[in-house]
């Protein structure tokens, strides 16, 4: 509290451990330290030893000795307590980030590690939270405690993983690294200052702070065909045939099938002669695709002269692919070649039946469809009524291995006023002409409404029954590499029961189907409709036929499918007996209209 006299003198200060223990944290030594003559004050350093151990605040005592100078005494003063701050901070991260677990597993264990070791125990937490995954249809959600002993570096938690049944793509979720609210954090923590928290280690999170947990769904997923049986032409080279799975999600893989001969056919297919058999198809699903399709090459060995003929294929098990089930639904696919052309013309025809059928009920609107293939150069009539008669020519294809196809049709229809008009349409010149005047746009002329559009032209006409109408739709179209005309009668109610023609015949005419029965052998396999049509001209005939989702524009419309090449069995008498002379010409074996039903004719 004076200044020091002349000469000057010496005190000691000494050291007493707290919670900081010399040598571990600080020099503890006695000090000598010098006071020189006026000097009122003088300081010693104590060395203060840097670890990279997180132990919290800690404290020692500095103690002023007794004074041996004269006229030197100690105050009241004589002690302090050193405060040493601990400027370590615990940096937490996940090691690794990234994890995958399947499903059946039914946790998942993630490691979080500590940079250094601490003095005491502490928490941090983990926040599980959704990605794809669902908690809680996938997976546990929400906060768990990641908890280090003392000295501890590495620690885990469990998040559980929900096993179901449901066939799900591979999913994940995240986990977050968190501090528990209250942890001094280098934001929150003044170097310098004591902290707050007695004695409490300090953390920081670290940069990978985020992991991410994959779930593998380990749940078996089926594979079968698309279809039990498949019809396809000899002219188009091959033949598609599909797989289908219940799963979407799963890595790419591939299934293979093998060819074997049906025992339930007479006329089986030449793995040689008619298909390129007596090997494996492989057949690869891409990951998200539930439908995958392969080809099997079909021989083409020329138009007519066999039957149809028929040959199996089968899945083989996948050893690989130990979850895929072979489905129970279909495991087997028959494949039917048939002989004919199927770019020839295929007519379908909406079935006329009962309301209460027993077929209505389970199969819903019906029609019959059926092949005409004919000769080339040759008219045909395809309606024949009191009002009008429609004949259609037939030349080969612009692709040559489709056969034949409808390239002109020429109608004779009665307006209005009982006058005959003629109206033709023209694929190679893609034209429509009235009374041989070409018409474009619209044209309405005594009750026949003309519309010519890009690709089809619409004909409507006076019906032959009375109050109703006749609608035609004729379109231009190219299938199968080949162009086409395609006659669609939109509205046929104006037909009277006994018309006539390839197509006229079954219009409005009262058709009954009998359940379905037995294998029908040809032309196609499976379950057969016995189809009753009563005539008008003859005794009524029976038809054969499957039920096959197949129309003329090769779209899947419920169809009964009754044979091709001629309409064997299914029109009345031959196709030779529908041969006309020219396009509007009426006359034929079964002809409904004559050119005498005309008031005048153009």
């Amino acid at each position: 509290d004076k200044p020091a006299p002349a000469g000057g003198y010496s005190v000691d200060v000494s050291f007493a451990d707290g919670t900081a223990g010399s040598p571990g944290d600080y020099t503890g030594n006695t000090q000598s330290v010098f006071f020189p003559e006026g000097a009122s004050s003088a300081q010693v350093a104590v060395p203060i030893f840097n670890d990279d151990f997180v132990e919290g605040d800690e404290t020692f005592t500095a103690i002023i000795d007794p004074i041996a100078a004269d006229g030197v005494r100690r105050g009241a003063r004589n002690s302090t307590n050193v405060i040493i701050i601990d400027d370590e901070f615990i940096e937490i991260n996940f090691d690794p980030t990234s994890y995958e677990v399947n499903e059946e597993d039914g946790t998942a264990t993630l490691i979080i590690v500590a940079d250094r070791p601490s003095s005491e125990p502490y928490t941090v937490n983990v926040v599980a939270s959704d990605g794809t995954a669902e908690d809680p249809i996938d997976y546990i959600g929400g906060i768990f405690l990641a908890n280090f002993s003392t000295g501890e570096t590495t620690t885990t938690v469990t998040i559980p993983i929900t096993d179901d049944d449901i066939g799900e793509c591979t999913e994940v979720f995240m986990a977050q690294l968190e501090l528990p609210s209250g942890i001094p954090t280098p934001a929150t923590a003044t170097p310098g200052t004591p902290s707050p928290f007695s004695f409490s280690p300090k953390y920081r999170i670290g940069s990978n702070d985020m992991a991410t947990i994959k779930i593998n769904d380990t749940d078996p997923y089926y594979v079968e065909f698309k279809s039990t049986s498949q019809v396809v032409s000899e002219d188009e080279e091959s033949a598609e045939v599909c797989l289908v799975t219940n799963r979407e999600c799963v890595d790419d893989f591939t299934i293979d099938l093998e060819d074997k001969e049906p025992d339930e056919f007479t006329d089986k297919a030449d793995p040689s002669n008619d298909y390129e058999g007596g090997k494996t198809y492989p057949v690869t699903f891409e990951m998200g695709k539930k439908e995958a399709c392969t080809m099997i090459p079909i021989v083409n060995d020329g138009p007519g002269g066999e039957p149809d003929e028929t040959f199996q294929l089968v899945i083989v098990p996948p050893p690989d692919q130990p979850r895929a089930l072979i489905g129970n639904r279909s495991t087997t696919n028959n494949i039917t070649i048939t002989d004919g052309v199927d770019g020839d013309p295929m007519f379908t025809v909406p079935l006329n039946i009962s309301k209460d059928s027993w077929i209505l009920k389970e199969k819903g609107k019906l029609e019959l469809c059926y092949e005409v293939h004919g000769e080339k150069n040759k008219i045909f009539n395809l309606v024949s009524d009191s009002c009008l008669s429609v004949n259609a020519l037939l030349e080969v294809a612009s692709n040559p291995k489709i056969g034949n196809v409808i390239t002109q049709i020429g109608m004779i229809g009665m307006d209005w006023n009982g006058n005959c008009q003629r109206i033709h349409v023209d694929l190679k010149q893609r034209s429509l002409k009235l009374n041989n005047e070409r018409i474009t746009g619209s044209r309405v002329y005594n009750g026949i409404l003309l519309r010519k559009m890009i690709d089809k032209v619409e004909i409507t006409m006076p019906g032959c029954t009375t109050g109703n109408k006749l609608t035609f739709w004729i379109k231009f179209k190219y299938m199968n590499g080949a162009d086409m005309l395609q006659l669609v009668i939109s509205d046929g109610s104006g037909l009277r029961l006994d018309s006539h023609g390839l197509l006229g015949q079954f219009w409005n005419t009262p058709i009954k189907v009998d359940d379905k029965q037995g294998q029908l052998k040809q032309p196609k396999s499976g379950e057969y409709y016995t189809i009753h049509v009563p005539s008008a001209f003859s005794k009524p005939r029976s038809i054969k036929g499957e039920y096959y989702p197949l129309n003329w524009d090769f779209e899947e419309l419920p169809c009964l499918y009754a044979g091709s090449q001629e309409g064997k069995g299914v029109i009345e008498g031959n196709y030779k007996e529908y041969e006309t002379a020219d396009m509007f010409d009426p006359s034929f074996s079964y002809a409904q209209f004559s050119n005498g039903h005309c008031s005048t004719e153009k």
